[in-house]
């Protein structure tokens, strides 16, 4: 059996919790200290990998890693992030690691209160400057989380000349779940943008006036999807 049962924080081996890639990366970012406990950085990726199934074969690369949880906050997958801000070219910006082919990840499940608001996003990074929000990393998963949390809010990429973003955003709102539908007056293309930008007073704003769902959002996104052409 090629799978580790559980893998837990403490007996991770190729990963660093802390060092000046580390430190660089979360103070550009702005990433709040609290979220700090799943960031951490690899030299070996390709190794690294190994540890959730012994029939990964990457490359060995240095790599910033997220750690991604179970509900009961066992490390089951992991995120790995190029350093260079622009990645070579056939160099994958994210590889998502997990336990199994079928083990279901989503970031930050491990803190969701669903008996309040909760948010879902699409990337690891956009749901820590979020209070009880998660994450399904990628935007092919926002269909099938909308089926399954169908009482969260949720945050797209701020990007109307993106196809994919456009057309899922447009099935979200056709199956009435809330939706965060950007104002024609941020500029920015996703959440971490604009905490840089503007601050999170400007970002708690928008989770403030924002939200849609039925009508109200159908008349938001056509006026949404209009901007920038």
């Amino acid at each position: 059996y090629p799978f580790k049962e559980q893998i837990k924080f403490d007996t991770l081996s190729n990963f660093q919790s802390s060092n000046e890639i580390i430190s660089n990366f979360v103070n550009e970012r702005q990433i709040p200290q609290n979220r700090f406990v799943d960031i951490g950085y690899t030299d070996d990726f390709g190794a690294f990998a190994k540890q959730f199934q012994t029939d990964y074969d990457l490359a060995k690369k240095d790599r910033i890693v997220i750690l991604i949880r179970d509900e009961n906050g066992d490390v089951i997958g992991a995120q790995g992030r190029t350093i260079s801000k622009i990645p070579k070219k056939n160099v994958p910006k994210y590889i998502t690691l997990r336990k199994t082919e079928d083990t279901k990840l989503i970031y930050g499940i491990d803190k969701l209160n669903k008996k309040k608001t909760f948010y879902v996003v699409e990337g690891p990074i956009d749901s820590m400057f979020i209070d009880n929000s998660i994450a399904c990393l990628g935007s092919s998963g926002f269909i099938d989380m909308a089926k399954e949390y169908s009482k969260g809010v949720f945050i797209l990429d701020n990007e109307p000349r993106n196809k994919q973003t456009v057309e899922i955003l447009s099935e979200l709102v056709k199956m009435g779940v809330k939706v965060v539908i950007w104002p024609a007056s941020c500029k920015e293309k996703d959440i971490n943008e604009v905490i840089k930008k503007h601050g999170r007073q400007y970002m708690e704003a928008i989770l403030e006036n924002c939200v849609y769902s039925g009508l109200k959002a159908v008349l938001e996104f056509h006026s949404w999807k209009k901007c920038n052409v």
